[in-house]
């Protein structure tokens, strides 16, 4: 929920306060402005964010004040009192992220204040499903994750990261919801905001979800889908994505922090898997696997000892669940399904703690 405190900017530089004023004026933000950091003092820890002047250096190291995020320092062009070198000297002591020039620097301050207005960040943790081979039912353990996750209190959001599967709300039975998909976002520019982004979601089971829709004919680069993440992350506890086999997941599998990796139980399928995981391991997230076993496969046990990975759990494969989503009930979820999967929570819990 976006935060009713104002962004702070600590000046008495009348120069550099009509600066800042006009940059928020332009999005429709309004600013607190107090002559010095005594004064600022009370607001430090609750202000979304603040701008400290060029003016107020010499207050800044006789200051002790806690560490904060959403910090920068912040001079006119046209200062020629203080030099770059004092500037970011300030920053440092004051643990600000960044130093800006204003009018140079116009635009990063008005996405400081910007998103500062959308709440604090969450930082919520990015996890993907992909399929080890085809058919392995990656989007059906994606979508089950999901709701699990839902179940376990978590605020969870689904992305579609697979251009060519058809669209996840269809599989999920709610291809008739209202709500944005991929093909909404392809002309965005610069950052997604959060509280449109939210609240325009298709809703499902309590999760939100973005899916490709079948009328959609392009693929977003990747500005927009890093663009898309950064506004999930800060809006979502758990982000899950289900990947496909093109460069599209490239970005998502960049920022996770776990990958899950869907793995039939037969000699073909896990030798895909090895591929598969080979490319995954060139990156810093920890990789798992979830075995899709069927009464005709080899031991799960042999499988992740081919693979060298940490077997998270084996899941019954159960065609039926697809037969139950084309006839547009969604996947619906056998206990059978429900009791394998939710070790993986536990698993995803686990990764974010220790990530945290």
């Amino acid at each position: 929920m976006p935060t009713t405190e104002r962004p702070l900017l600590i000046t008495a530089d009348q120069d550099l306060i009509d600066e800042v004023v006009a940059i928020a004026t332009s999005r429709a933000i309004e600013m607190r402005v107090e002559g010095s950091l005594a004064l600022a003092r009370p607001l430090w820890l609750s202000a979304p964010a603040i701008l400290v002047g060029s003016d107020v250096l010499a207050e800044c190291e006789a200051t002790s004040l806690p560490r904060r995020i959403a910090v920068a320092v912040i001079a006119a062009d046209s200062n020629t009192d203080t030099s770059e070198r004092q500037l970011w000297r300030a920053a440092v002591h004051l643990g600000a992220e960044n130093v800006l020039l204003v009018p140079t620097n116009s635009s990063a301050v008005a996405e400081i204040l910007s998103v500062s207005l959308e709440g604090p960040a969450r930082f919520g943790r990015v996890v993907t499903l992909s399929a080890g081979s085809g058919g392995a039912g990656a989007s059906t353990v994606a979508l089950a994750l999901t709701q699990l996750a839902v179940k376990s209190g978590i605020k969870t959001l689904l992305i579609d990261a697979d251009p060519f599967g058809g669209g996840l709300d269809l599989l999920a039975g709610i291809e008739d919801g209202d709500g944005i998909r991929w093909g909404a976002l392809q002309d965005a520019h610069g950052r997604v905001a959060a509280p449109a982004f939210e609240a325009g979601l298709v809703k499902v089971g309590g999760a939100s979800l973005l899916s490709f829709g079948r009328d959609e004919f392009g693929i977003p680069d990747a500005a927009i889908s890093e663009s898309v993440l950064d506004t999930a992350t800060r809006v979502f506890d758990l982000v899950i994505i289900d990947c496909g086999r093109d460069s599209f997941s490239d970005v998502f599998f960049a920022r996770s922090h776990l990958n899950l990796v869907v793995v039939r139980n037969h000699v073909r399928a896990t030798a895909a898997a090895a591929a598969r995981l080979r490319e995954l391991g060139k990156g810093s997230a920890e990789t798992k696997v979830l075995i899709a076993r069927d009464a005709h496969g080899i031991d799960s046990d042999s499988i992740a000892r081919a693979l060298g990975v940490t077997e998270v759990a084996v899941l019954p494969f159960l065609p039926g669940m697809a037969v139950r989503a084309d006839d547009g009930d969604g996947i619906g979820m056998p206990s059978v399904y429900r009791d394998a999967l939710a070790h993986t929570i536990n698993v995803v819990n686990a990764s974010d703690a220790a990530a945290a």
